[in-house]
């Protein structure tokens, strides 16, 4: 593997300068930038995915709607099978609108949710269309520098933080690590919860180096919830199926309590029916009777229209998650800052 990385760096330099030298003129103003005339903020990542963007999203929409703000989110819609600008609704598919947005909608019914390639072109008709929304938060458009958000929050992982890593083919990058400078803030997700605290200072001093305001987050696993109403309630042993970007936290945390076997598909995967069947059959080759089939809720978004499972009977659970974050009260004051600035 090491090898293969070093094969491929020439190309990653390449990649790299290209970046660059598109960061640079949009920094000069030779590029320009649409600000958003409503209070903006993206939450977007260095890397590929996988840093969790999600659920950081969701902590930011439960503040802005516990503060009594209208809040509405613009994402891309990835994975979908449409094109063009669309309003979610709670009545969407994940192939009509993409797996997180609807996750946001759902979860979150009051709040506008909408998805365009052009993130330009969304913040406009949130602005002239949902006019009672208060700030428009920015679903993974750190790179999308044709529009300038009022405030930055970058996510990096904390196993595999942007300080450590290298620009694609040769590393998971989208763009050199000085990209980070454009941030305001730094979260270092997937935080191990009894990690010793001097490692983490010894990781937040080499972040701060990129941006000063720095914190750390950790996942909340909450109670598996069943796609149907089930009366199975004891379980030993799960069937874990994920078709998300880094579902290895997950499996460790399960690990602990459970006997865990793991069908791992590739982020946003679009499951066939033919794939389901096979997880049935998978599912039918334990002996044991206290097994359940366990995703994530992101896969949830796109599994629970499927007929196979909703004509089974078979136990499929999926798993919602929440992130805290290690002073918390330091992070929303630079928000609420933002947001309550003239």
């Amino acid at each position: 593997m090491a090898f293969i990385k070093f094969l491929l760096f020439p190309i990653s330099i390449i990649y790299s300068s290209i970046t660059f030298l598109r960061n640079k003129l949009y920094d000069t103003g030779f590029f320009k930038s649409y600000t958003p005339l409503k209070k903006s903020i993206t939450v977007g990542n260095l890397s590929m995915g996988g840093t969790g963007k999600t659920p950081h999203v969701g902590y930011l929409i439960e503040h802005f709607l516990n503060s009594n703000k209208n809040v509405a989110t613009l994402s891309r819609g990835y994975g979908r099978k449409t094109k063009g600008l669309l309003d979610v609704q709670s009545s969407s598919t994940s192939k009509d609108v993409g797996d997180e947005p609807l996750l946001y909608k759902l979860r979150y019914e009051s709040i506008d949710v909408v998805v365009c390639e052009s993130r330009v072109f969304g913040a406009k008709h949130i602005q002239t269309n949902h006019p009672k929304a208060e700030i428009i938060l920015l679903d993974d458009a750190f790179q999308h520098r044709k529009l300038k958000a009022g405030l930055n929050v970058l996510i990096t992982e904390f196993e595999h933080p942007f300080i450590n890593d290298f620009v694609v083919p040769s590393g998971r990058l989208r763009e050199g690590r000085n990209g980070a400078k454009r941030s305001d803030v730094i979260i270092i997700s997937k935080t191990p919860e009894f990690y010793q605290q001097h490692k983490k200072d010894k990781l937040r001093s080499k972040v701060e180096k990129y941006c000063s305001n720095v914190f750390f987050s950790r996942i909340i696993y909450k109670d598996f919830l069943p796609f149907q109403p089930i009366a199975k309630s004891s379980y030993s042993k799960i069937l874990l199926v994920t078709g998300i970007g880094n579902p290895k936290p997950l499996f460790q945390n399960l690990i602990l309590k459970y006997d865990i076997t793991h069908l791992k598909f590739d982020d946003h995967y679009e499951y066939t029916d033919q794939d389901i069947t096979e997880i049935h059959k998978k599912f039918d080759s334990f002996v044991d009777t206290e097994t359940i089939i366990l995703t994530t809720e992101k896969d949830y978004m796109r599994l629970q229209t499927n007929n196979v499972i909703k004509n089974s009977n078979y136990p499929w659970f999926y798993i919602p998650i929440s992130i805290e974050i290690e002073d918390s009260e330091g992070f929303l004051k630079i928000i609420n800052n933002y947001v309550n600035s003239i």
